[in-house]
């Protein structure tokens, strides 16, 4: 065993070491000495460390990788009686001086007389960023202690950014900030446009722990701050963050910074942006007198270009609607439409579009079923409440005929409902589990926001029309399944409706089960069907998108 035998160094190894897990070193009598007097450290003391830190490598310890190095004596030619690590000066990231280890000490354990080995904890002591200057030191006692030295190594811990706060721009430096619309060069968004904010950290080869976007709102005289907005995604480390700055009234004005740390857990490394600024854009309205001058309409698929455009049984209509000039917005757009469907009177209603940006809205027409014809207007206002409106389209839905070896096709409405005890009343259930299946076909879906589902093939919207024949529905809703054993027939009711929640004695006004049927004349089909899920939504729809018309003409 080494065996320390001068009390001085013992007081000082006492007061220096900080080597939790590291055992003080217990030197052994001398056998033999070199000697040292004019000779290198190299020339007696070879040594490894993993990581390969400077002399022996270029790598850098990784955020709380510690240091394993082992030292032996060439040849055997002395005796190791203690040996240290010093630390002769230490900094964390931003360059402060960390407490204790200016000097610090860690001892090397004993692997035999003439070896021995050292870690040097960065977990505890040197986080990321922290710099590290060291040296070690040999000690063989004679009548006389015999001590060599090392250069003075350095190494750097790595994990945190590459620049710290001192250094100018060191935010820029390290991550990149872009923003769409692009308000950091200058454009203009327009009202009640949200500005997304990136932030990439790639060039440093750090990733962000976590960051916050500051900023303030200036809308005339009245000043207001948001701080710490999160980026996200906000889980795990990531390179690449975003976070919306939400949208505003022409000629607000909007001052925002970003600070962003390298680890979430640790608040001493973090990097402020610079302070940007960005002004909402006064908005234009309508340059032109006609509709179809101010804004394009696109459908998908295309039912306004053709004439005597058709669709297919249960597709949807997707219809985007984009304003021709950037800096005029559509404030709100709504459809105006007309169902027609053989033997009945025409529904009409109306409904909203929905807000992609400022200029382009968008609004989906959903599957019908075969024989109703649609027409439709849009009317779209821009941030002034001027109205401009356009000419009406339409379309209709294909009428399947027989199907492969003549068989006779059709199809069904399974309808879901809820009784609310609140209320009182039943309500339309959205997504209900549903399979319906027999022998030799089966499908899984949900129903939709109307409450209603058809079959279809399975992971597609798409009406898929049934042989004659009995089939099994299953309807699973929070946890409840019922199943009923349904047969199409050309007789058969279209609507099955199944209840959830039922109280025991439903109120009157809520036995509302039976609805008007609509009689499609093809050929090859004799069946019925039955609109009244559409129509019940559509006119939920068109009531909700009535209230935002009024509201906005007000």
């Amino acid at each position: 065993m080494w065996k320390s035998t001068f009390v001085l160094l013992s007081v000082i190894l006492s007061v220096c070491v900080a080597l939790p897990g590291n055992v003080q070193s217990i030197a052994q009598p001398s056998h033999r000495v070199a000697e040292w007097n004019n000779q290198t450290f190299s020339d007696i003391v070879e040594f490894t460390a993993s990581p390969l830190v400077p002399p022996l490598g270029t790598e850098m310890p990784e955020k709380n990788e510690n240091i394993n190095i082992t030292i032996h004596i060439k040849n055997n030619t002395a005796v190791i009686d203690s040996a240290v690590i010093n630390i002769t000066n230490a900094v964390y990231w931003d360059g402060k001086k960390i407490p204790n280890m200016n000097p610090g000490i860690f001892s090397f354990r004993r692997i035999d007389d003439y070896s021995g080995y050292c870690i040097i904890n960065n977990a505890k002591y040197f986080p990321a960023g922290s710099q590290v200057w060291w040296r070690i030191e040999v000690t063989n006692y004679t009548s006389t202690p015999a001590t060599i030295v090392s250069d003075i190594y350095y190494y750097k811990v790595n994990g945190a950014w590459p620049y710290n706060s001192t250094v100018e721009n060191a935010f820029e430096k390290c991550i990149d900030i872009s923003a769409s619309p692009d308000v950091i060069n200058g454009m203009y968004p327009n009202a009640y446009d949200s500005v997304s904010i990136t932030i990439d950290s790639t060039k440093s080869g750090i990733k962000i722990g976590t960051a916050y976007l500051n900023f303030t709102v200036k809308e005339g005289s009245k000043v207001t701050n948001y701080e710490r907005w999160p980026f996200s995604p906000n889980d795990v480390f990531r390179a690449k963050l975003t976070s919306p700055i939400p949208g505003y009234l022409p000629e607000t004005v909007i001052s925002f910074y970003i600070v962003a740390y390298d680890d979430s857990r640790d608040s001493t490394r973090w990097l402020q942006s610079q302070t940007y600024t960005y002004t909402v854009s006064k908005n234009n309205t309508w340059q032109y007198p006609k509709f179809e001058q101010n804004i394009i309409v696109r459908t998908d698929p295309d039912v306004i270009e053709k004439s005597n455009a058709t669709v297919s049984a249960g597709e949807p209509v997707n219809i985007t609607i984009v304003s021709r000039v950037s800096n005029v917005s559509i404030y709100v757009a709504f459809i105006e439409y007309e169902l027609a469907a053989p033997g009945l009177e025409p529904s009409k209603g109306t409904d909203i579009f929905e807000k992609v940006n400022s200029t382009t809205w968008y609004y989906v027409v959903d599957g019908l079923p075969p024989g109703i014809s649609v027409k439709f207007r849009i009317k779209a206002y821009d941030i002034l409440y001027n109205l401009t409106v356009s000419k009406e389209y339409n379309y209709s839905v294909n009428y399947t005929v027989a199907g492969p070896g003549g068989k006779t096709l059709s199809w069904f409405y399974v309808v879901v409902m809820e009784f609310d005890n609140n209320e009182k009343v039943y309500k339309y259930v959205k997504d209900a589990e549903i399979k319906i299946y027999n022998d030799s076909w089966d499908c899984y879906t949900r129903t939709n926001v109307m409450g209603f589902a058809y079959p279809n093939a399975t992971g597609s919207t798409e009406l898929q029309l049934l042989t004659f024949g009995n089939y099994t529905i299953e309807v699973t809703w929070k946890g409840q399944t019922k199943n009923i054993t349904y047969e199409l027939s050309n007789d058969s009711n279209k609507t099955i409706t199944l209840y959830f929640n039922e109280p025991d004695k439903p109120p009157v006004y809520a036995n509302i089960t039976t609805f008007p049927e609509i009689y499609l004349v093809a050929p090859y089909i004799g069946v019925t069907v039955i609109l009244i899920p559409v129509a019940w939504y559509l006119n939920y729809r068109r009531r909700r998108a009535e209230e935002e018309e009024k509201r906005i003409t007000v």
